[in-house]
């Protein structure tokens, strides 16, 4: 009866259909737009497609337009989330990764013409002893997100991150890696604004000409520029103090680095010099140089390093430098360094249980007037794999008044 008096009224008709119209919609939104819930964040996952990916998003549908939103989680404990291979948009936001890392592996890093790059957004996360890794990719945006308590904060290999803005580091890093065999500057980044580490600025300089940087930085990073003068810096705590890359012309004067991983890397530059800086406790190398030439280091003090200077170079030139207490060797220059001269520096107790306080696999090196103080006749060996071997034929007898 009740069935019948719904049928002959209209207005009861509307709202049943209504209310199954409102009931469809709903199930729709929650099978395609809302997902199911994210899968467990306690051990690691791999989103390698778009499948994946919807199991992560709570919306979106992977275009630059609308692009999948990854967001809120809170991934545990040794997670490990990788996103690679990917062509399609996403944004991850506001999540935290506790003792987890994210790791952002070959996205939009296509060939071809017919190939188009999505955008990439990683904003306000948080990573506590955790990491975000960008290696050989293509990202828009990294903002606005804090990285505590790791050394590798965020770590760039190979990659391209349009914007880097607002980033905040304590107790934590971050690290830029080019292929060991580029020869060829590829910039990192477009806009590099207001990093910080422990609340000091983070310094990127690319493409520069003739600029004289001396307003204090957490660390510097100098890519791709000519004429530079780098004075009166104080950095410590860092993986990397300075790293300077693809210069010429360039100058590092009166700067303090203490308790970093490496202080100064130096590579695929040339006509550069080290003057009158302190380098110490450094957890591998005081200086590291690669695919560099004709750098002057002079009248530095390094000590208490894993490594003082460890270099593949030509052309070299270390002179007049205190050089002591580090635990491996003072100076180690691998079998690709050529014409290098060492001279007239102070060499004191450094790599003890060793041959030598010096280890030199490099072809016509010219070690010459140094003093050792382990130093007994004759001519002071310096070690090496052969089967050519380097010999100081004039070690002094007195320290070098430095």
């Amino acid at each position: 009866m009740k069935f019948k008096e719904t049928l002959n009224n209209p207005g009861r008709i509307l709202t049943v259909l209504a209310v199954i119209s409102c009931l469809v919609l709903f199930s729709f939104l929650i099978a395609y737009r809302l997902r199911p819930p994210a899968p467990s964040c306690s051990s690691g996952s791999d989103i390698c497609n778009q499948e994946t990916m919807e199991l992560f998003s709570s919306r979106g549908i992977g275009t630059d337009e609308d692009p999948y939103i990854i967001e809120n989680l809170f991934f545990t404990k040794d997670f490990r989330i990788t996103v690679c291979c990917a062509q399609f948009a996403f944004t991850l936001q506001n999540c935290t990764f506790l003792d987890s890392n994210l790791f952002l592996q070959n996205l939009n890093r296509g060939y071809g013409s017919v190939y188009i790059p999505k955008n990439v957004m990683i904003l306000n996360n948080s990573f506590n002893n955790g990491s975000l890794w960008i290696t050989s990719s293509t990202i828009q945006t990294v903002a606005n997100n804090s990285f505590l308590d790791t050394s590798y904060g965020l770590y760039i290999q190979m990659a391209y991150v349009e914007n880097l803005i607002d980033n905040v580091f304590e107790s934590s890093n971050l690290f830029i890696k080019f292929a060991d065999n580029w020869d060829t500057y590829y910039i990192v980044f477009s806009n590099f604004v207001n990093n910080t580490i422990d609340g000091v600025e983070i310094g990127f300089f690319d493409s520069e000409y003739n600029i004289t940087i001396s307003a204090p930085y957490s660390q510097l990073f100098i890519f791709n520029s000519t004429l530079v003068s780098i004075v009166n810096q104080t950095i410590s705590n860092t993986i990397v103090g300075v790293h300077i890359g693809f210069c010429s012309n360039f100058s590092l004067i009166g700067s303090n680095f203490s308790t970093c991983e490496t202080a100064v890397k130096i590579r695929n530059s040339s006509e550069g010099n080290i003057f009158n800086s302190i380098i110490i406790n450094s957890a591998q190398r005081g200086i590291f140089i690669r695919s560099s030439e004709k750098v002057l280091i002079n009248n530095n003090t390094l000590s208490n390093n894993n490594i003082g200077i460890e270099y593949s170079a030509e052309y070299l030139t270390i002179k007049f430098n205190l050089i002591a207490n580090n635990q491996s060797y003072a100076i180690f220059s691998d079998y690709y360094s050529d014409f290098c001269t060492i001279t007239n520096n102070n060499f004191l107790s450094n790599a003890i249980g060793e041959i030598s306080q010096a280890f030199d696999d490099g072809l016509n090196s010219d070690w010459d007037y140094n003093f050792w103080n382990d130093y007994i006749s004759g001519n002071y060996q310096i070690e090496g794999s052969g089967p050519v071997y380097h010999y100081d034929h004039n070690p002094l007898s007195s320290p070098v008044d430095l």
